[in-house]
């Protein structure tokens, strides 16, 4: 409960600085002079390829200014052995993701190791321009900027419940935050799954695949790699939401689950057959690098109490293992 004096206005410690950057940049050197806004932009993209609603956005954000126009290069080249940097910094900049991006008067230019390079050298242009539009002169300072991330994996974990909007929206903001990946569960608890799938009746028909399709693409466009995540194995009750369903879990007879938590019967082919299925139309639909399994939460609920796992003699360890190699292959 806050205490009714309290007066809830924004500190006045901290400065707003005048450059806005998802992290510290490898290097940084700016000049006295100022590249403002335009209130248009010339890109020349040297044949690169860049989705029209990456262009799109990029536009609306750095063209902000009153009036004016900027010419906007962007290019795959290595830049990175220049001879300002020392060692440590062209270490950091090893990076396939590594880019530099140059401001002055009228003219920016972004160049990356890679394409991916150049994505992230124009989310860090963007984000920079939304804090650049709010200065008195909306401009920005002339600069030289190096820069490359430090993690080689940099995401988070989306719903895919949530409408195809709010997930294009969630991944515009990853984009200007410089992720490189993002985890979409496809799978439920208890509910119909967000995939509808076709290979078992479990999946929430209300959406469709094409959406889906369309999500990682969007993702893709943006040098963001979608990785499904579902759990197969384990916490699979929500098999549960059609008839017959249940009969592919393993049983709780002493309702020992957290909450309705229920494995797959692993060790019955048929339930097996099933969640390969499903993986198998996911992977068929969404062309994925990478699936997430889970597999983080199996002591919540029995895994042998099944008469086929019982049959084969397994113990925990073989269950777990059996699931491993039934995805692998």
């Amino acid at each position: 409960v806050l205490n009714k004096g309290l007066d809830p206005v924004f500190t006045n410690k901290l400065g707003v600085p005048d450059l806005m950057l998802a992290g510290a940049p490898v290097k940084l050197t700016e000049t006295n002079e100022r590249f403002a806004l335009p209130a248009d932009l010339t890109i020349d993209a040297d044949g690169m390829a860049i989705d029209a609603g990456v262009m799109d956005a990029f536009k609306h954000a750095v063209a902000r200014g009153a009036a004016g126009q900027a010419d906007v290069v962007l290019r795959v080249a290595d830049v990175f052995d220049d001879a300002s940097l020392s060692a440590d910094e062209k270490a950091k900049l090893q990076s396939l993701e590594a880019f530099k991006l140059t401001l002055k008067s009228g003219e920016a230019t972004i160049t990356g190791r890679t394409r991916e390079g150049v994505l992230r050298g124009m989310a860090t242009l963007m984000l920079m321009a939304n804090r650049g539009r709010f200065m008195p002169n909306a401009d920005l300072p002339s600069l030289v900027l190096y820069d490359a991330p430090r993690m080689a994996y940099r995401g988070w974990m989306l719903s895919g419940h949530n409408s195809k909007e709010e997930l294009q929206r969630a991944i515009d903001v990853a984009f200007l935050l410089r992720m490189n990946k993002v985890m979409i569960a496809l799978g439920s608890y208890s509910t119909p799954t967000a995939f509808p799938f076709d290979s078992y009746p479990i999946g929430d028909k209300s959406r469709t695949k094409q959406e889906f399709i369309d999500i990682f693409n969007y993702a893709r466009a943006r040098g963001i790699e979608p990785i499904p995540y579902m759990s197969p194995w384990n916490r699979a009750q929500y098999l549960k939401v059609t008839p017959g369903g249940e009969a592919l879990l393993a049983p709780d007879p002493d309702n020992k689950a957290k909450g309705t938590t229920l494995n797959l019967d692993a060790a019955n082919p048929a339930a097996a057959a099933v969640m390969l299925g499903l993986m198998e139309e996911i992977i068929d639909t969404l062309h994925p690098e990478n699936f997430c399994i889970a597999m983080d939460e199996v002591h919540y609920a029995p895994t042998l109490t099944s008469p086929a796992a019982q049959e084969k003699g397994w113990s925990v360890s073989d269950w777990f293992v059996a699931c491993i190699n039934m995805t692998h292959e």
